[in-house]
């Protein structure tokens, strides 16, 4: 995670860069010939003026791409939980799924919900005689956030979290589903609200409880899935930051990235050689 080589000066973007002396703690200073700034291996990267050693940044983001808590993250890393949340926002600026404009010519979609912050959770009303606990609605509680997911036969995917909450209607369907399926496409979906959205696609809505639900949606359904464990172990995960998280998980499922090793190999270079230093103001 150190940068030791530089073709150039950072700052200039040319000019001779040659060793320069070392700082207290080792660190390797380069000096750049035509302006004579002086700079370390970790200037205009994410690393730079962290008092934190690449090697507990590694192990704190390893075990949160594993599924462990931001807490044990931390803990185990030995870095308090403010610096450990710094870093897990930096590291989710710099990834963003890949950007197309269609999906492929056979694609699924599907709705997920997340549960929505206590402090947005709004009590039900009425409480039984008989056990004195509130009624349990039927259908789907209005405190769950809707994450809309497609995927198509070709590896790319999309999931978007929704502006309101429980069911969502058609205007709220159309806007994250359409122009997302090219015209002509295959698109398989359960039913729900969706109107003429998927209008020009060959179109297969099949009952989420049927039989042949299980094969004709599979795919979205493990989509799904990944999403659903996510919000399991990260709990309390505000609104404003679940898209952050929906942006990972694509970012890894488009990619093809199943383990944190090959993640991080994969975006090192745009960690490392990105020329965003990354503040805390600006995340």
């Amino acid at each position: 995670m150190r940068i030791t080589v530089f073709a150039c000066c950072p700052f200039r973007g040319s000019g001779k860069v040659t060793k320069y002396g070392k700082e207290k703690n080792g660190a390797q200073r380069f000096r750049c010939a035509s302006c004579g700034r002086t700079f370390t291996g970790r200037e205009n990267t994410v690393l730079f003026s962290s008092k934190v050693s690449p090697g507990h940044i590694r192990r704190m983001l390893s075990m949160l791409m594993e599924g462990t808590t931001i807490r044990q993250a931390c803990h185990q890393s030995k870095v308090s939980l403010r610096t450990g949340v710094l870093y897990l926002r930096k590291f989710q600026a710099l990834i963003s799924p890949g950007s197309h404009h269609f999906m492929g010519w056979n694609g699924w979609a599907d709705e997920t919900y997340a549960s929505a912050p206590m402090k947005e959770q709004k009590p039900g009303k009425g409480v039984s005689v008989l056990t004195g606990r509130r009624k349990k609605k039927a259908g789907l509680s209005r405190n769950l956030i809707p994450i809309f997911c497609g995927v198509d036969d070709e590896g790319r995917c999309f999931a978007e979290v929704g502006d309101g909450r429980g069911v969502p209607g058609v205007e709220e369907c159309r806007k994250h589903y359409q122009g997302k399926f090219r015209p002509g496409s295959t698109v398989t979906h359960d039913s729900g609200n969706y109107g003429d959205i998927f209008a020009g696609c060959k179109e297969i809505e099949t009952d989420s409880d049927s039989a042949e639900a299980h094969d004709l949606l599979n795919p979205i359904n493990r989509f799904t899935n990944l999403i659903q464990r996510c919000f399991k172990v990260h709990l309390r995960i505000r609104r404003k930051n679940i898209q952050k998280w929906l942006n990972v998980g694509c970012f890894m499922y488009e990619n093809h990235l199943e383990t944190f090793d090959e993640l991080w190999d994969w975006v090192s270079v745009r960690i490392l050689f990105s020329g965003k230093t990354l503040r805390r103001k600006d995340i």
